[in-house]
């Protein structure tokens, strides 16, 4: 028996295509990144099925080895102006911070860095400077 009024036929859920694979978890070292695709290709609707199997897929990733603490690191070096690593068990010179170039064995030095293209430059803005340009551009054209 077909179903002839359109609008209360069941229609089943479909699957969209799956996203491209996000950013790794860490920016060293290993991470999990993930893909995602939606039941709304079509929604299912008046008591079709849902669609079956895993919104999610994650897998293992690598974006590269994390560096190793030197040897003859100790502690008791670092300077208050010193970028002190998320673990708290190394630090790097603050001019270290943000260049590019992974310095903590756990990565934190290269997390959390805005750059801005100048004049074919590459410059590091600290998210307290940024947050001071919004600011003053909110308080300028307002």
């Amino acid at each position: 028996m077909g179903c002839y009024i359109p609008k209360s036929c069941p229609v089943n859920g479909n699957w969209t295509v799956w996203s491209g694979w996000y950013w790794c978890s860490s920016v060293c070292g290993p991470g999990r990144q993930e893909r995602y695709r939606y039941c709304v290709n079509p929604k299912p609707a008046n008591g079709g099925l849902p669609c079956s199997g895993l919104a999610n897929e994650s897998r293992a990733c690598e974006v590269q080895p994390c560096p190793t603490i030197p040897p003859s690191f100790r502690l008791s070096d670092c300077a208050d102006e010193d970028f002190m690593c998320d673990s708290g068990l190394q630090c790097v010179p603050a001019a270290q911070r943000c260049d590019r170039t992974l310095h903590c064995h756990d990565g934190s030095d290269e997390v959390k860095c805005r750059y801005v293209r100048n004049q074919g430059a590459i410059l590091h803005l600290s998210t307290r400077i940024l947050c001071l340009i919004l600011l003053s551009y909110i308080f300028v054209t307002t």
